[in-house]
């Protein structure tokens, strides 16, 4: 370390004040793999007893399957995603996080959890993730962490898949998610549409990286190459503004993409989920008084509000101002509907469940676990505002839902749907539900293939009737 004329320090090159670490959580990155990659802050993997250890002291030798078929020494996944950050942002100062196999691509849940409380614990800047888990239980699993680190301010991107499927931890609220578009070049970017399966940025996943030797060499890849280019951008605007939160630094990028002025013409293009940070406010927005004071009395600076009707610009800017994101119910809902606008067969079983809360609640808990437990995979989805608080995903209107069902189902890596009914809302006409279940006192009223089964809970326990219930949904 050695300090440069005006007094600043000097550390691999880089005013100390400009420096941010920036995470790479992957199969290890290579500094020798590209001319660009230079020092990197930290080396380690987590291992199979979930230490976390350092990985300069074991010798690695990466072996790359190509497309050719052909085996030989080459820069890994880790290292191509850790150039690309570089290329874009020269000061960023790269902490390799190994938590990938180095020959299959493979990794499990429980060491990136740990490499992920290990960047909470050396209180990481930025994390980037391209990888995932199309497992729908990994959501439950990787919550805990991902809340304590947005809540610590740390910004996270992650490569959205590639065949368009539900990821963790991609489709998490509050992470920055990224998809490849090859008609990008360089740092080119665009902004997408904030529903619930666009990306919050497109940028190109081509790449041309200079070698160790002195030549250069392209790369091609799908959305995992994509996301180190929001990556460097981000460190980028963090570099110049260490206060920023993660809705301002949504704002800064929005300035530089290529398609600011056509989105902000189109309300759809604003920041997509509310509870980012584990946090929510559920307001009726009222147009008369036009009150938005329970905000600050309610949380932090840092909330998300949903408001249930279409509102006035002066309240997105409000918003702007609390460092608040926002989502309306009415764009909310125009976001869940299918592009083409066809109405789909779905291709799983559906279990709709109404009666009150309390119950409702009690029977999903018990009908997912008991779905899971006998190879099941199963999500679960709601028109109650506390969706998210009960680890469902929340539908806010559930006749526009059953119009695109099958779309938004088919977005999950799911053997099953479960569809929980607030109280107050009533059976729709349009359900494409196989199974209804309604729970009234002390008896469960099942419809299957219109047919109808009453179970007595003074006789049967819900487990029992689930059981009846797969049983018979099994027979048929």
């Amino acid at each position: 370390m050695i300090g440069n004329q005006s007094g600043n320090k000097v550390i691999a090159g880089i005013l100390e004040e400009k420096i941010v670490i920036v995470a790479v959580l992957d199969d290890g990155i290579k500094e020798k793999g590209y001319s660009c990659i230079g020092q990197l802050a930290w080396n380690v993997e987590v291992n199979d007893d979930l230490e976390v250890v350092d990985r300069n002291k074991r010798k690695t030798n990466i072996v790359t399957t190509y497309k050719s078929g052909l085996q030989k020494e080459a820069n890994n996944h880790g290292t191509i995603c850790g150039a690309i950050i570089k290329k874009y942002e020269p000061d960023a100062r790269l902490a390799s996080v190994k938590v990938m196999n180095e020959e299959n691509g493979r990794g499990d849940t429980a060491k990136v959890i740990k490499a992920l409380e290990w960047c909470e614990k050396q209180q990481i800047s930025i994390c980037h993730m391209s990888i995932g888990s199309q497992e729908i239980a990994d959501y439950q699993k990787f919550k805990e962490i991902l809340n304590r680190l947005l809540k610590a301010g740390t910004i996270i991107i992650a490569a959205m898949s590639n065949d368009g499927m539900f990821s963790v931890p991609s489709d998490f609220p509050g992470i920055i998610r990224v998809k490849a578009d090859d008609s990008l070049k360089e740092k080119e970017y665009l902004i997408g549409k904030k529903d619930c399966f666009d990306a919050d940025f497109y940028a190109p996943g081509m790449h041309i990286l200079p070698t160790g030797t002195g030549k250069e060499e392209a790369i091609t890849g799908e959305n995992s190459f994509a996301a180190p280019v929001i990556t460097a951008l981000v460190c980028s605007i963090r570099k110049h503004h260490r206060e920023y939160s993660l809705g301002q630094i949504i704002e800064e990028l929005n300035q530089g993409a290529r398609n600011k002025e056509e989105c902000k013409k189109n309300s759809l293009y604003v920041n997509r989920f509310p509870d980012f940070k584990g946090n929510m406010a559920w307001l009726e927005f009222n147009p008369i008084s036009g009150s938005i004071g329970k905000i600050r009395e309610k949380s932090d600076k840092h909330i998300g509000v949903v408001v249930k009707k279409r509102v006035p610009d002066w309240f997105y800017e409000k918003c702007r101002e609390e460092n608040l994101l926002y989502f309306a119910k009415q764009e909310y809902c125009e976001s869940l509907k299918s592009p083409d606008g066809e109405r789909r067969e779905l291709q799983i079983p559906v279990i709709e469940i109404g009666g009150r809360q309390t119950e409702v609640l009690e029977m999903k808990d018990l009908f997912s676990n008991y779905l899971s437990k006998n190879g099941y995979p199963n999500i679960v989805l709601s028109d109650m505002e506390e969706a998210s608080s009960f680890s469902m995903l929340w539908i806010p209107d559930l006749l526009q839902f059953w119009d695109t069902a099958p779309w938004i189902i088919s977005h999950f890596n799911a053997a099953a749907a479960i569809v929980c009914r607030k109280e107050n809302t009533d059976k729709k006409e349009n359900s494409l539900a196989d199974v209804m279940i309604e729970i009234k006192e002390s008896q469960i009223r099942c419809r299957y293939d219109k047919k109808y089964e009453i179970f007595d809970l003074h006789n049967m326990s819900y487990l029992k009737v689930i059981q009846s219930i797969v049983e018979l949904m099994e027979r048929e």
